[in-house]
């Protein structure tokens, strides 16, 4: 349902494992994110994510603890399925784009001036951002498989089979490859998949990282 609001409790999450409703480690283990365990990564205490809102579309909003709002492809101004009020939220810290196309990324540009948000992309898209506007020391390029520790934040792109370009001001450009996303604090994780063909290493990713959305 467009703009539901669902709270995670780590308390009825282990409940829910020890009565046998999750696999051993979904929402209980320190670290589900596996790449956390990386010795050259150093593990500090990290804020925590407790509630994901639906936007419509593709459109998903993460609120952590400490009051920071993430937007994974926040289409919102233009997207027929978001609801008004979520159209321009309170904050927006963090943006993270699984690919270009205008009904994933089309709100990027306005969102992150309007908010100062840091955004996360490929390279080709974060360079075609760079270009039409959003400061570059705000923008973080990534590849799929690589891992960023952004605004006490993990965030990781993924495989994806899709296609990705992104609509310029002087019209449609090739913007890298799309990929899925996966979000997380250390301990609860979600992963947003883009769009994507079926493909076998879903089932890869979902054991290497463990999402519980």
């Amino acid at each position: 349902v467009e703009g539901r609001t669902v709270t995670w409790s780590r308390a009825a999450s282990a409940e829910a494992e020890r009565r046998g409703f999750l696999l051993p480690g979904r929402g209980s283990t320190p670290d589900p994110l596996g790449f956390v365990r990386n010795q050259s990564m150093e593990v500090e205490k990290v804020m925590q994510l407790e509630e994901l809102t639906y936007a419509g579309h593709s459109a998903v909003l993460l609120s952590a603890n400490d009051g920071t709002v993430v937007g994974i492809d926040p289409w919102l101004e233009g997207n027929p399925r978001c609801p008004e009020q979520l159209k321009n939220p309170a904050r927006l810290d963090l943006i993270v784009l699984t690919h270009g196309h205008d009904d994933h990324a089309s709100d990027t540009v306005r969102l992150a001036k309007r908010y100062g948000s840091t955004v996360a992309a490929t390279f080709e898209l974060a360079q075609l951002l760079i270009g039409e506007g959003v400061p570059e020391q705000k923008v973080v390029a990534l590849n799929r498989g690589g891992t960023a520790k952004i605004n006490g934040l993990y965030v990781t792109l993924t495989t994806a089979f899709h296609s990705s370009s992104f609509t310029t001001s002087k019209g449609p450009a090739y913007a890298g490859e799309a990929c899925g996303a996966v979000v997380g604090d250390g301990k609860v994780s979600v992963f947003h998949a883009g769009d994507t063909a079926l493909f076998s290493d879903l089932a890869l990713i979902g054991r290497r990282y463990r999402p519980q959305v």
